[in-house]
């Protein structure tokens, strides 16, 4: 069972991100940094801190020491919920290819370090640090490549329209070669030859590649890696502030922020608690997993969104609303879970300092 002091370190985990939010909500209203500042802090962000942070984060465990387990149930409750998100498809938007990648971020890239790791130093100790570790490669395998190729084959086709649109009254059937403006093939392996040259799939492939070698990184190179990618949670949170400003509190549509919510609080928990009765996992591993679940949306995927221009007036929502509404949620699951005897852990053995 969970203590009260986990509540209060998650409260003051949350307090100290909506302050940076805060922070920059109110550097953007007094004009304490301009736009072209925080211009420069995104694309730090986005070609250099987010790129070592994923690097730093992924090489740091060598493959051969990674449990199955948790990054099993980590991959296919992102892959499910990919799919799941797929009905948005069968609806008509404006958009709906940046509805689905927006969608699909802000509920499956999920915030395991910045968040998850207090709390779970706060219930479980300093010895299954490891457990949210490696389920972020989770992120690293499916959120991120998918979110930038699907952005590149959104932006190849918004290229398209705009080129036809500007064709206007010109516009004529015979003479324009159609399928230039259709989507095509090699316009999907564009998107992917664009994606692999992003810097944040740099990072993401040289971390996973260094992690299959299986030797530690350098002292230097730890230490380099870590300093410049522990800053982008607060530079992602500091411009998210300056987009709500510019924006509101709520930046999409009501419906939009309540579905992400719904899947982010209610249906990947319950995804992943089916996963755990599926592979009989252990009760406390069964625990970890579906707690890492519900965690907020990350701060970085602001970041990408930013860095590609696709969902970041949802994602930038999302997560401000899931940073408020963690406590009360974990509060709701652990009630939940202990009244329905679902993977009791009394944690007896533990000693949390």
């Amino acid at each position: 069972m969970v203590s009260s002091t986990t509540y209060i370190n998650v409260i003051e985990e949350s307090a100290a991100m909506l302050l940076v939010i805060l922070l920059g909500y109110f550097g953007s209203i007094f004009k304490m940094f301009e736009g072209p500042a925080f211009k420069g802090f995104s694309k730090f962000s986005g070609t250099i801190a987010f790129p070592l942070l994923l690097f730093d984060s992924i090489a740091e465990t060598p493959f051969k020491d990674i449990s199955p387990k948790p990054l099993i149930n980590s991959l296919l409750s992102s892959i499910l919920i990919h799919v799941l998100c797929g009905g948005v498809f069968f609806f008509k938007f404006e958009d709906t290819l940046e509805v689905y990648l927006a969608t699909v971020c802000a509920s499956c890239y999920i915030n395991y370090i910045i968040i998850g790791l207090p709390i779970f130093e706060s219930i479980w100790g300093t010895s299954y640090d490891v457990v949210p570790g490696i389920a972020s490669f989770g992120n690293c395998i499916i959120s991120v490549p998918l979110f930038i190729i699907g952005s590149k084959i959104r932006a190849i086709k918004l290229e398209k329209k705009k080129r036809l649109e500007e064709l206007g009254d010109n516009y004529n059937k015979d003479d324009v070669n159609q399928d230039d403006l259709r989507t095509k093939p090699k316009d999907i392996l564009m998107a992917f030859y664009a994606a692999l040259k992003n810097p944040i799939v740099v990072g993401n492939c040289a971390g996973l590649i260094w992690s299959a070698i299986g030797v530690k990184p350098p002292i230097f190179l730890n230490k380099f890696t870590t300093y410049y990618g522990a800053c982008i949670g607060y530079l992602a949170l500091f411009g998210l502030g300056r987009f709500l400003h510019q924006e509101s509190f709520v930046a999409c549509k009501w419906y939009h922020l309540i579905i992400c919510l719904v899947i982010r609080f209610i249906i990947y928990p319950l995804v992943s608690l089916g996963l755990a009765v599926a592979f009989k996992l252990d009760n406390r591993l069964a625990r970890q997993c579906i707690i890492l679940s519900m965690l907020p949306t990350a701060n970085s995927a602001f970041i990408l969104a930013e860095s590609l221009n696709c969902g970041s007036n949802v994602i930038s929502t999302v997560i401000l609303w899931t940073l408020i509404f963690i406590v009360p949620v974990i509060i709701l699951w652990e009630f939940v879970m202990n009244s329905l005897n679902l993977f009791p852990d009394n944690l007896s053995d533990i000693q949390v300092s």
